[in-house]
This record gives structure tokens, sequence and C-alpha cells, in this order.
């Protein structure tokens, strides 16, 4: 069951994290039910993306691109929990000799790549597809895109790019997390609709109003799958810190380190026995 396993990776990912006292859990949160419908996910008996943990880089495997490079933590939780390295790995997430990087590191088994910061991923993913195309292959690429990196040009260029060469095996999800405004904070530029311009520029655009909801998640990827001749973007509507009683909505723990009591209070809460 989707939701249990979202519950699972939801903990390891927060466990390793806390441990390598890192932030972001706020912004890592939102994700989790993304992944996880990618990984675990299926259509009519079909696995929405294909790895295997066994051959990590083979021929035949589907990618997946963090451009949103706060959810590393993240894809490692759900890569241990595949099996991809063991899950005591995490323990030593960020540390010195680690091979789990607190960005995205192509030196851990199955992820894809290494991108330092937001705003690189899309256009990796777009020389990735590419290159694809050119061997006349049809694997599938995925990437996370967070909303505020459509403040960088260098993501309209790709999202451009993408749609001239007609990427049609390229899938981004664009999560879009809500937050409480907190009038202590400056003002942000609000991204407003740029979800219709991603259709001005030649995308398929599917609107996923509860980005933690697996039956609207498959929806989208289902309508991406049957797109042909455009890339797409799944728009996901989200909720920062997602799954944190806590820390939702909440601000303040968008880039937080949890303290010894919040993970104590967590761990009291969570109840993710398979």
């Amino acid at each position: 069951m989707l939701e249990k396993k979202a519950a699972q990776i939801r903990l390891l990912a927060l466990e390793s994290v806390y441990k390598a006292g890192v932030g972001n859990v706020g912004n890592l949160m939102s994700s989790v039910e993304i992944l996880t419908a990618l990984y675990y996910g299926e259509i009519f008996g079909r696995k929405i993306m294909k790895v295997d943990p066994t051959k990590p880089g083979w021929s035949g495997q589907d990618y997946l691109i963090l451009s949103k490079v706060e959810a590393a933590p993240l894809q490692y939780a759900v890569l241990a929990d595949l099996g991809f390295f063991d899950k005591s790995e995490l323990a030593f997430l960020g540390r010195a000799g680690s091979i789990l990087k607190e960005y995205p590191s192509g030196k851990a088994p199955g992820v894809t790549g290494t991108i330092l910061s937001k705003g690189y991923g899309l256009s990796f993913a777009v020389g990735l597809v590419l290159a694809l195309k050119m061997e006349k292959k049809g694997n599938k690429v995925f990437v996370l895109l967070s909303a505020e990196e459509l403040r960088q040009g260098q993501v309209w260029e790709a999202i451009i790019a993408a749609a001239y060469h007609r990427l049609d095996n390229l899938i981004v999800f664009v999560d879009d997390p809500a937050v409480e405004v907190d009038v202590s904070q400056p003002v942000k530029i609000h991204v407003g609709q740029v979800q219709d311009k991603f259709k001005v520029f030649g995308w398929d655009v599917a609107q996923v109003i509860d980005g933690h909801n697996f039956d609207q998640l498959l929806s989208g990827l289902d309508k991406s799958f049957k797109t042909v001749r455009k890339p797409s973007c799944i728009w996901c509507h989200t909720i920062a810190g997602k799954g944190i009683e806590f820390a939702e909505r909440k601000t303040g723990y968008l880039n937080a380190i949890l303290s010894e009591g919040e993970m104590l209070e967590i761990l009291s809460k969570f109840n993710v026995s398979a």
C-alpha cells in the first residue's frame, strides 16, 4: 500500500537528516508522495519507473533527476529501502567519506549525476533525453523541480528546448508547497499561474490538486505516459512539512533542523509497521 510505504520513507528520511544535523525538513516532506509514487507506483500492473537495485545504471532503466537538490536525503531513503545500498549508510549522510552527500551525488548507487545547486537539474535532464533520443531509446527521464526554481532563466531555457525537441519521454514534477503567510518574512515573488506558460511553450500539463494523493498522482502520470511529441509537466500542489503535524505549512520549518524533542515527538506518532 503506497500510503504505508510513504510513511516508512518519510521516517527513514527524517531519521537520516536528524542524525546528520541537516535542515530542509519542511521542503523535504512535501515531496515524499511524489517519489513514492514514482518508485513504487503502478498503472494497470505496470511499474511507473523501471529500476533494478541489482543492476544500478543498466541500459534499460528510467532516470530521476533531482533539480530540487534538498530532496536528496529523501531519494537516498527510497534507494536504501529498495536495496541499492544498505540502510545503515543513511546514518552517515553528509559525513566525510560517505557516498551520501547533502545534494544528489552520482557516487550513490541509483542516483543519476551530481547536481550541486538548484536550477540546473532540468538542463541536465534535457541533455540526457536528447542523448537517449539520438540512440533511439525510449527510457523515461523524470525530474523533480521546485516551484521556486521557475524564477531562474536557465530553467526556462531548458523548458523551451524540451518543447522544441518534442521530448515526450521527459516528465517533470513541479513541487509547489503551500506555506502559511509569515508577516515577519520578506515578501516573496509569487510564481503565479506559470503552469500556463508550460502550455504556451508546448508542454502537456496535468494538475494534481493534492500532491499527497496517490490516485491523483498516478492519474497525472497516466496522462503523461499517453502524451506524444510533447514533454509533460505534472504540477503538484503540496504542503510544506507534510506528515509532521507541528511543521506543516510553517515557513520556519522549511529549512529547519529537528531538535531531539521534536524527533522524539515524531517517533511517538509514526506508525510504519509492515
